[in-house]
């Protein structure tokens, strides 16, 4: 971002860093300051510190525009960042959802992991958009995290559908265990995951007839999807994907 900043700052309204970073906390005390100030308002000393800082952590920035840099002070708890962070999510998705049961912890994972994901993009943004599209949190990214939820809340219990799945008894055990831990999963999905599950969704659509059985659906997706999965999700059992075509058909 300070990159781009440099490279585009004719371009850019302005750009704003909340201010809950220990490190700049303690050198430049904008604590003094009011809740949201640009570098303009700061004194030659703690202007200095931010550009002695900045030129620290990118060393080819020689230009920084101080009308275009804001900072907005926070309240977060740094103590214990990571519930203070899940209190505020769990706040956000019963704001859009209501009362609704999901697994806090995987959707946090999941958003820390797509932030993570995002801040080592490698790409070079020609507009301001496409950082945004490129390294922010977007309303998109929000639907799906939301949208997962959703699925999450409509798919059945295995004991709603365990008397649809026709198989031994070791095999459905094996089918039982993976549910539990896939209906978890499924609210962190990594990109391996999602590219075998839309694999799943593209058959599904394509391939099946409302008059199928749960069993005809399986073993018709089954080997379509089996190479995929054990490309991308190695080592994968059988009844892993078995499992995942389930989850994909009741959601």
């Amino acid at each position: 971002m300070d990159d781009f900043c440099a490279a585009r700052t004719g371009e850019i309204p302005a750009l704003l860093w909340p201010n809950f970073a220990p490190p700049y906390t303690a050198q430049m005390n904008f604590g003094q300051k009011t809740t949201q100030f640009s570098l303009d308002e700061c004194s030659p000393d703690e202007l200095s510190k931010v550009i002695t800082q900045i030129q620290k952590e990118h060393p080819e920035c020689t230009l920084v525009k101080t009308s275009h840099v804001r900072f907005q002070c926070s309240n977060l708890s740094l103590e214990d960042l990571d519930a203070h962070s899940k209190g505020k999510l769990n706040d956000f998705v019963a704001e859009n959802l209501g009362e609704i049961e999901y697994s806090l912890d995987a959707l946090y994972r999941a958003i820390v992991d797509e932030c993570q994901r995002k801040s080592r993009t490698t790409d070079i943004a020609e507009s301001f958009g496409e950082v945004l599209k490129g390294r922010a949190v977007t309303r998109s990214d929000a639907e799906d995290w939301l949208n997962r939820i959703r699925d999450k809340a409509t798919a059945p219990t295995w004991d709603e559908i365990a008397a649809d799945i026709d198989a031994g008894f070791r095999e459905k055990n094996l089918m039982r265990k993976e549910w539990h831990r896939y209906c978890i999963e499924a609210l962190n999905c990594n990109v391996a995951i999602n590219v075998v599950r839309t694999k799943i969704q593209k058959h599904l659509q394509s391939d099946i007839n409302s008059g199928m059985s749960l069993m005809e659906i399986i073993e018709n997706i089954f080997p379509q999807v089996e190479p995929l999965a054990r490309e991308h999700l190695a080592p994968i059992s059988n009844e892993r994907i078995k499992v995942m075509i389930t989850y994909e058909s009741c959601t």
